[in-house]
């Protein structure tokens, strides 16, 4: 009996590896995304038990010490550590970037980010739409690059992101001119402080994906010591985390509002980020209106996945449900550099199915990365998740080519 289960184990085994070395890897969806090809099984098992065995070094050993971020390993010992101002690494792209949006059912949105570069240059982007005023914009955008005073602080161009209590409290304030796009472009003096309160618990990228998506991607590629060398050069830590923000906006001219509004944040940093190295992504972050907190989207790379599902689901009783899928094929859905204004896909997280319907209600771009590199259309929008009603924002970037746009000429990039 053994020696018929041996010899039947060899032919299979056999049999795969014959099917593998005649097997003809399918062609790149619209020359970019990568499907699954030759020994995809192989190196999608691979991947499932490298993540799984980091994972388990670094919670039940000391090893998380010498064992590189990412992949199920933490890049700090405290949450504490992770959400302080961070010393850039020695990079000429090094990076540091705190995000947040907001958003409501009464059609408030905005968003505020700054990302530390060296030279002390920091991209810095606000947006904020009010219903009766309109869309408002930093009067610097669409360009992002921006001068820092202290090189200690999330703060730029009369932006300022103040963390309060890590992984709690941030506070968020702004003085100057915004442009009114609605109305006529006149810069009116706003001023705002918001205080955003975490809601749920945070996510960490580096430890909480399940492996099932990750390894999907990776399993996708081609391997080559180039391929594994990108993975850990281009490493970076990102955590995200939903909250309420609440405060109070005076705009020149209009009487003052208190907003409430509930949106995601999240942090950023690692060696260097080079945007000139996406293709593109399409992320949604959005609340529903039971109470459930959701980012999900792709994510096009290249250099290391050209097709990275990626995401969670936070519940109303305060899980949290990694994606594990994703149904949406992005080479049919603006691949030509078009948003689109309505789009619909489906996706799993926790064992659970979700259809997902966006539609854009505005899309303002802009421009970041050292010779604006990237174009990002950051669409304010509503949602429903199996039926449930949201709002947020769906962030989609494309690799820009051709480089500063004419009509803005005469800005000088940083």
């Amino acid at each position: 009996m053994l020696y018929f289960l041996l010899t039947a184990a060899v032919l299979v085994v056999a049999g795969y590896v014959l099917s593998q070395l005649l097997m003809t890897s399918p062609p790149r969806r619209a020359a970019v995304y990568s499907q699954p090809g030759r020994w995809y099984l192989l190196k999608y098992w691979a991947f499932v038990s490298i993540i799984t065995l980091r994972k388990w070094r670094s919670k039940n050993t000391n090893s998380r010490e010498i064992l590189a971020a990412g992949l199920g390993v933490k890049s700090k010992h405290s949450s504490a550590d992770m959400e302080q101002v961070q010393k850039l690494q020695d990079h000429p792209k090094a990076i540091d970037a705190v995000y947040f949006n907001g958003s409501n059912m009464d059609g408030v949105y905005f968003v505020a980010a700054t990302a530390r570069r060296p030279e002390k240059v920091t991209q810095t982007i606000l947006y904020l739409r009010l219903p009766n005023i309109g869309l408002l914009e930093h009067p610097s955008m669409p360009d992002t690059s921006m001068k820092r005073v202290s090189d200690w602080e999330f703060a730029a161009g009369g932006v300022r992101l103040e963390l309060v209590e890590p992984m709690k409290v941030w506070r968020l304030s702004f003085s100057g001119k915004m442009r009114a796009v609605d109305q006529e472009n006149q810069l009116l003096q706003t001023d705002f402080v918001l205080t955003w309160t975490a809601c749920t618990p945070y996510y960490d990228f580096d430890t909480d994906m399940e492996p099932w998506a990750v390894a999907d991607a990776m399993a996708r590629e081609p391997w080559s010591q180039e391929f594994f060398h990108n993975l850990q050069d281009m490493h970076q830590t990102h955590y995200e985390q939903f909250g309420t923000f609440e405060g109070t906006v005076s705009v020149e001219g209009y009487q003052d509002r208190k907003i409430i509004i509930k949106g995601l944040r999240d942090h950023s940093y690692g060696k260097y980020r080079d945007w000139s190295l996406f293709h593109r992504y399409g992320l949604q972050m959005l609340h529903l209106e039971d109470g459930t907190f959701v980012n999900v989207g792709i994510v096009s790379m290249p250099a290391t996945t050209s097709r990275l599902a990626l995401g969670y689901v936070m519940n109303p009783d305060g899980s949290k449900s990694s994606v594990s899928s994703v149904d949406w094929d992005l080479s049919t859905c603006g691949e030509d550099g078009v948003q689109p204004k309505t789009f619909a896909f489906d996706f799993s997280a926790g064992g659970k199915k979700y259809h997902l319907e966006c539609k854009v209600i505005r899309a303002p771009i802009f421009y970041i990365g050292f010779g604006w590199t990237a174009k990002i259309h950051e669409g304010l929008a509503e949602f429903t998740v199996n039926g449930v009603p949201g709002w947020g924002i769906a962030e989609w970037e494309y690799r820009n080519h051709g480089g500063l746009p004419e009509e803005f000429g005469s800005v000088t990039l940083e």
